[in-house]
């Protein structure tokens, strides 16, 4: 089972999928939107793998791609804070666009596929009693875009499964950060702006950081144990408040100085307010929304990751080496904006 595909393999976890599969003997087809920009091909052509134009939207580009392929990591998703359609935007590409491409693999008589799905699909607000697992599911009330696409997208790979029979696992983890940002996520967009001084302090949210190396880790060991089913969360536990982020951030860059404080609600509403006039006056994609203040600050979270360490032996590196890798790459590196072609 060592000839595989990879959709989304342009992106922070993708890359990093495509990395470990490499050093792990793979053969890899690697697919990307935009294979024609020569820099953003270039980082996965130096691994020594096989691109293939991938538009999830478009089957055509995948049968081809699939056919002969043992195993398939199914990474390409919508990752984005702010789109002009919700609908259009975000909930179709990552929702039939993953149906899409669990067609193709049926179609192609794959025998494994290795699902990326997100923390946010299995809840933002745990029970007073226990902490998160696997059974559950975000009930999406807010219809936050991209929190609602991510667990209708996986709830849907299940359905598709069952009556394809695929044999399906996912991967859901945590506030990915660690190495190979060469286009910012809204996740390590915040990080980057506490590292430029941008934000007056804290929102009131949590981080339940996991280095991308990690990540990927985690789907090779769900593919290559044939006993791994159902759902895994990967991400370090307990999460980790905004403000205390922050003050280890300014141990690994003294040049920082945000304030670790949580910020008022009129100066996080006033922030936001900003933000729109940005967008309005310049045209910018918004970065602070109202609608993600309200859907991922004021929330408690809490996740067991028993699973995933029983059942394949998952060891996460520390939360503190993760956060530290991750400063040094934006300092040396400069990603480019998540809104950028790059």
């Amino acid at each position: 089972m060592k000839n595989v595909v990879v959709t989304g393999a342009s992106g922070h976890i993708g890359y990093a999928v495509v990395r470990e599969l490499v050093d792990g003997g793979y053969k890899v087809r690697a697919g990307m939107r935009g294979i024609d920009n020569e820099k953003k091909a270039a980082r996965l052509r130096e691994l020594g793998v096989e691109l293939f134009e991938c538009d999830m939207m478009r089957p055509e580009t995948l049968s081809a791609a699939f056919e002969g392929a043992d195993g398939l990591f199914h990474l390409a998703a919508v990752f984005k804070i702010w789109v002009k359609d919700d609908q259009k935007d975000a909930i179709e590409p990552t929702v039939q666009g993953g149906l899409n491409v669990l067609e193709a693999a049926a179609e192609a008589h794959i025998r494994k596929v290795v699902f990326t799905s997100s923390g946010v699909a299995v809840g933002l607000q745990a029970p007073p009693d226990r902490p998160l697992t696997e059974e559950d599911w975000d009930r999406g009330e807010d219809r936050f875009a991209y929190c609602y696409a991510k667990t209708q997208g996986e709830a849907k790979a299940w359905e598709l499964a069952k009556v394809r029979g695929l044999s399906l696992v996912s991967i859901c983890p945590g506030h990915v950060l660690g190495p190979y940002i060469y286009r910012h996520t809204p996740t390590t967009t915040f990080i980057q702006k506490i590292m430029n001084n941008e934000l007056p302090g804290a929102l009131p949210m949590e981080f339940f950081i996991v280095d991308v190396r990690d990540v990927a880790k985690a789907h090779v060991l769900a593919y290559e144990n044939d006993e791994a089913s159902g759902r895994y969360i990967a991400m370090n536990e307990p999460g980790m408040p905004m403000t205390e982020l922050i003050e280890l951030m300014r141990e690994f860059d003294p040049s920082i100085k945000v304030k670790a404080k949580v910020l008022p609600g009129f100066v996080i509403s006033l922030a936001t307010f900003l933000d729109l006039m940005g967008h309005v006056l310049t045209g910018r994609p918004r970065e602070l929304t109202r609608a993600l203040v309200k859907e991922f600050t004021n929330k408690h979270a809490a996740f067991n990751t028993d699973k995933i360490r029983r059942e394949l032996g998952w060891q996460p590196r520390d939360t503190r080496e993760c956060v530290k890798d991750t400063v040094a790459w934006l300092k040396e590196h400069k990603p480019a904006p998540w809104h950028a072609d790059a």
